[in-house]
């Protein structure tokens, strides 16, 4: 047997320091662009569920609006100090054909619905009005209803975050061929 020659190794005793450094530098590499990447996605998410809420919310109005504007025999839209108010008079389901009013109120940044029997007046508080959604603003700083003979057009904005508004734009006609005089108005 000979004895081993100086600077030889005769069996691996670990990691040298250059090895570790080496390692640990790749390590680092790979966990910041996969740090990277997860901070990117979670960006994009929060994104995407703020417009997906503002969707849903102009979505929400704005089937409201049409569900009320297509049964209504009677459509009145005003606006005052920067209020607005919408009143329709729409046949109910039922055995028998009846009638009820129905109001959307917007007050510059939320609104509200509200149905009943009798004539609805422009609040003056918001007891017994449902909120549908908040954050919302005319198109362009406009109005947000327009009535015009037997149809309403739905213009508005809904914020978004870190994102310019989304833009809620329809046209609700109705299919009532008769005509009321004011009935849900106080």
């Amino acid at each position: 047997m000979s004895a081993p020659r100086p600077g030889l190794r005769t069996a691996d005793h670990g990691f040298t320091l250059v090895e570790l450094l080496v390692a640990s530098a790749l390590f680092l590499i790979v966990l910041s662009v996969v740090g990277g990447m997860v901070a990117s996605s979670l960006a994009v998410d929060r994104v995407v569920r703020s417009q997906t809420a503002a969707a849903n919310i102009g979505q929400l109005i704005a089937r409201s609006v049409e569900s009320g504007v297509r049964e209504a025999s009677w459509i009145s839209a005003t606006a005052s100090g920067g209020t607005e108010l919408l009143r329709v008079r729409t046949a109910t389901n039922g055995a028998t054909l009846g009638w009820q009013c129905q109001a959307w109120y917007f007050d510059g940044d939320a609104l509200y619905v509200r149905t009943s029997d009798l004539a609805i007046a422009a609040p003056t508080g918001l007891n017994g009005w449902t909120m549908l959604g908040d954050g919302l603003g005319g198109r362009d700083g406009g109005r947000v209803f327009a009535a015009s003979g037997r149809g309403v057009v739905l213009s508005l904005e809904v914020e978004v975050a870190d994102r310019p508004p989304l833009l809620i734009q329809t046209t609700a006609t109705s299919r009532q061929s008769s005509t009321e005089s004011a009935p849900c108005t106080v």
